[in-house]
């Protein structure tokens, strides 16, 4: 069974704050939510293209909960001692501070083996964060990131405060204000202005500590944090500073929403009457509308009782394990997280608003409709007012604002009401309260139906009405054949875990829906007795779907659950994905990810999970990065390597995309050898194509002396009307072969063998990694020195970017280069040139191979030339082919196709032959073939038009032939 964790939150995307004159728009980018976890990955890459670093500052988190102290230069672990001294790290600290009532030390997240790790020079962060990952006792290592800000009362301005009307706040009052209770909501923002006349009084005050003794009294590692912090500049004043006006303004104005000193006669009201204001200054100390220390602030606020932690910023990017970990912790620990949802108006991905455990907040107008800046997406939780939205602002003043910065805290003030209300509520079920208690506002935003989460926040109901709130927590499923992938023609069991957060609920029904067109639901509800207040079930019964036989590679199937009882209802979805676009060979002592867009070993260019590397009699991953180079020129070059290092950033190319009908399909058994995979891909997204398609094939046995390598054919077709002239093909390896330290890696070559090869100097795995060139033509090899660019040697790093020209010199430049190491390094080996006309095809074969020793290596390496000759050379050159001995009608290739497909036959003897296509209804569209025809194997290609010359329509059609005696009829899929 596989198991998808379901943390109810997807990717969220980030963008720069946009102004406008009468409302700024403040806030970031984030979109929807999935029930299915992002896959985090614990290696931080040699890139990242989407979200800026911190500068000379990661964060390393140990394995068996190892705590070496608050503050040190080394750990004492010699292994790790060595790899911080290479990275050049010279200080490590303590995320927690202080000594006393800090955690719960008996968390699984082990917050206090994590340590933030300062570094000198100029090396990428997350370079440096890869190397300390390879180190054994790290269990994970990260960059870090900027992340960007987003009764009646008789208070004189409560006036211009429309929004409280929208989400009958005042109704909710009637009930309770939030001034009865200790209820805590810490403000994670850019400073806030705690002398503000109506913030001041409801400032919160840390009980254990004795203002302005210079003393840390609570032990919490903060002296005299009487009211909160500010991190930027170290210190008790959480202010916002005068270098940042915006953040000011920012972090002011999301206080005085969820709770402005209320009913005193002065300016505005909070949605939370007097609650206690926690202010934490999480900003830059020189650069405005930027949020640098927000994870710290969170997990002050929660060891310091905050009952709600409002978050309105994020960044957009990928996941990250130690941001999740301390949201989690911060969960644990009681608090509610509410975080807003971004301005983009789309659903891109973005944190922390994606993170599970956080209550995601869009924008609506006072009239209920979607804000034009608001994102939106299936991982919105709820919605609120953000349009012009009045409140205080820095220096004693008052403004309007927008932005979901500023919807959040209006429903963390909502959160805050009903934790006054029901002290004894878990922050999460406060959230869960506030959501399943919004009213829905789909009618009015038909276009975005369901994808403003429950509703539009309404204050009053939620602390009035009780329901059940069931969600799902965990995805399990069993596929056809059990190997944990989703494949077209398979059916496939669900098995759903819910959990119950708030009221009892029995006779509990639960349908699953897909508006997919390639998969079908055969069992589509289930029923649940009973789930209590926090119970945790796992179906027995499971929902049951079967994927189309011509479902794509990477197609994503979209499931919504819907949760009634009673009078409870509510939504829940999850992701689950057909053959993604790519797969593991693994017949044989071999086990690698090919893939239909141009890369070895992982699918994506920052090696975040789709992909399990390069491994070798079940060991280790070896391999960070494969990925094929081809060109005519420095100019005109095509490929899916990394690229140039813009700032820290290193950007990567992905020129390859898949080509229509051209799915990565693994077979087992193949049709020639045991295992067998097949992808096509074009480079129609390079910045000048060549207007090649490349059909990449592999073949692997499982036996010996066959079962070290794996065949890779390449067959390179020229698409365009011009010639291809001085065409080269190389694929680029970056190998780590760790022993601690991958700097003790080499790579050479074995001319003799056409033979590129990496392997360890040091106390790596003794395995030995290579590849061959099979077939004819010029050979290019270049070793590379990855971090270096020593004058004394024909080599440049790549560190600082692979550039065009480095990459047309590394296929094109011959054997100038063929040692580098030990170090980090790399090695391209490629084969040409060539001359390929137009619509003509040029066949290439390469070997990737293993071995325990050199010698063992270069003899996997002849096996796997003599392989390749004996199933795709002798075969060819055989002047007395064989003969087919009966008539026979292939299934066409690819298929389903676009634009063309090939259909194969075989004649066993001279016939009149007509190769014919029909439509459905039994109509003749196209004559391919209609002769006599002498024995043989033949192909033809259908380009999808008929008689005419006109393109058909997408559809299923029939292929029939007819030849002599002999007539069969054989269905294909067209895909426009």
């Amino acid at each position: 069974m596989y198991i998808l964790k379901v943390i109810s939150k997807g990717l969220v995307a980030l963008s720069i704050l946009s102004i406008v004159v009468a409302a700024p728009v403040f806030g970031f980018g984030t979109g929807g939510k999935t029930a299915k976890q992002p896959q985090i990955s614990s290696l931080p890459t040699k890139k990242d293209n989407a979200a800026e670093m911190i500068p000379n500052k990661i964060v390393i988190k140990f394995k068996d909960r190892r705590n070496f102290g608050k503050q040190l230069s080394s750990t004492g672990l010699a292994s790790v001692d060595n790899s911080l001294k290479k990275n050049n790290i010279t200080e490590l600290e303590q995320f927690i501070r202080g000594t006393q009532n800090l955690i719960n030390l008996n968390s699984s997240i082990s917050i206090e083996s994590i340590y933030y790790a300062y570094f000198t020079g100029d090396e990428s962060p997350a370079s440096v964060a890869r190397a300390l990952n390879e180190n054994p006792l790290v269990e994970y290592a990260e960059p870090l990131y900027y992340h960007q800000l987003f009764d009646t009362p008789n208070d004189t301005l409560f006036d211009q405060q429309g929004f409280f009307d929208v989400i009958q706040a005042e109704q909710a009052w009637e009930v309770v204000k939030g001034e009865q209770g200790n209820v805590v909501i810490a403000i994670v923002d850019g400073g806030t202005d705690i002398d503000h006349p109506d913030i001041s009084a409801n400032l919160w005050v840390n009980p254990g500590e004795t203002p302005s003794n210079g003393i840390d009294d609570d032990g919490n590692g903060f002296v005299d944090d009487v009211n909160g912090w500010n991190f930027v500049n170290n210190s008790n004043d959480p202010t916002g500073l005068t270098t940042t006006p915006q953040n000011a303004d920012h972090g002011t104005h999301t206080a005085g929403l969820a709770s402005a000193v209320t009913n005193n006669v002065t300016g505005v009201s909070g949605v939370s009457w007097n609650t206690r204001l926690m202010a934490l200054n999480a900003g830059s100390p020189n650069t405005d509308l930027t949020i640098t220390f927000g994870y710290e602030a969170i997990i002050y606020a929660a060891n310091n009782g905050a009952d709600v932690i409002n978050l309105s910023w994020g960044r957009q990017g990928g996941p990250s394990i130690f941001e999740q970990e301390v949201i989690n912790m911060a969960t644990e620990l009681g608090a509610a997280i509410v975080a807003a949802a971004g301005n983009d108006n789309n659903t891109a991905s973005g944190f922390p608003s994606a993170y599970e455990n956080v209550l995601s907040v869009a924008a609506t107008t006072n009239s209920d409709f979607k804000a034009g800046f608001s994102n939106y997406g299936s991982t919105i939780d709820i919605a609120a007012p953000g349009s012009s939205i009045f409140s205080t602002l820095n220096n004693g003043r008052y403004g309007n604002l927008s932005g979901t910065s500023f919807s959040s805290p209006i429903v963390a003030g909502v959160v805050g009401l009903v934790k006054t209300k029901n002290p004894d509520l878990l922050g999460i079920q406060a959230s869960e309260q506030v959501r399943i208690t919004a009213d829905n506002i789909d009618d009015l935003n038909p276009a975005f139906a369901t994808l403003l989460g429950s509703g539009r926040v309404n204050a009053f109901r939620a602390v009035t009405e009780t329901s059940p709130s069931i969600r799902i927590t965990d995805v399990q499923f069993n596929d056809g054949n059990g190997d944990g992938i989703i494949e077209p023609g398979e059916t496939v069991d669900v098995v759903l875990s819910l959990q119950n957060f708030l009221a009892p609920a029995s006779n509990v029904n639960l349908t699953l829906n897909t508006d997919d067109s390639f998969s079908f639901l055969t069992n589509a509800n289930v029923n649940l007795s009973t789930i209590g207040t926090m119970e945790e079930v796992t179906l027995t019964t499971p929902f049951t779907f079967s994927v189309l036989s011509f479902a794509p590679s990477g197609h994503p199937i979209d499931f919504t659950l819907e949760i009634s009882s009673d009078n409870y209802q509510d939504l829940d979805r999850f992701t689950l994905t057909v053959l993604p676009t790519f797969g593991t060979a693994s017949v044989n002592n071999i086990k690698v990810t090919v893939t239909n867009i141009g890369r070895i070993g992982f699918a994506d260019s920052d090696n975040s999970g789709n992909g399990i590397g390069f491994k070798f009699q079940d060991g280790p991953n070896l391999l960070f990065e494969g990925a094929l180079i081809t060109g005519t020129s420095p100019s005109q070059i095509s490929n899916a390597a990394r690229g140039v290092l813009i700032g820290n950033d290193l950007l990567f190319d992905d020129d390859f995309s898949v080509a229509q009908g051209g799915d990565l399909q693994i077979i087992t058994p193949g049709a020639i050898s045991d295992q067998e995979s097949i992808g096509i891909f074009e480079d129609t997204a390079a910045d000048i194509p060549m207007n090649i398609r490349i059909t990449q094939e592999t073949f692997a046995m499982g036996t010996s002396p066959n079962d070290n390598f794996i065949l890779i054919r390449y067959n390179v077709e020229n698409q365009g009307s011009n010639t291809l002239s001085n065409f080269h093909f190389g694929i680029f390896y970056d190998w780590d072969i760790d022993g601690g330290s991958f700097s003790t890696n080499r790579v050479d070559y074995d001319s003799a063998r056409k033979l590129g090869y990496a392997f360890d100097t040091g106390n790596g795995p003794d395995t030995y990694v290579g590849m061959s060139v099979l077939t004819d033509g010029g050979v290019s090899y270049r070793a590379i020195f990855n971090d270096q660019n020593d004058p004394s040697n024909p080599s440049w790093g790549i560190y600082d970017g692979f550039t065009d020209a480095e990459k047309w010199e590394a296929i094109s430049g011959g054997i100038e280069f063929t040692q580098a190491g030990p170090a980090d390094v790399s090695h391209v080996i490629a084969t040409g040139p060539f001359t390929i006309e137009a619509n003509s095809f040029s066949e290439l074969g390469f070997a990737l191979v293993a071995g325990v020793d050199l010698n063992d290596l270069q003899a996997n390496a002849d096996a796997a030339k003599s392989l390749w000759e004996e199933l795709f050379v002798t075969a060819v050159e055989d002047d007395k082919p064989v003969l087919p001995t009966e008539f026979s009608l292939n299934q066409n290739y690819p298929n389903p196709f676009n634009p063309t497909t090939a259909i194969r036959y075989e004649l066993a003897e001279v016939s009149d032959v007509e190769l014919t296509i029909y439509n459905m209804l039994g109509q003749k569209i196209r004559t391919l073939v209609k002769e006599r025809q002498s024995a043989g194997f033949y192909s033809m290609q259908w380009d999808g038009k008929n008689d005419t010359g006109q393109q058909v329509a997408s559809g299923v059609y029939l292929y029939k032939l007819d030849a002599g005696d002999f007539s069969r009829t054989k269905k294909m899929i067209l895909l426009r």
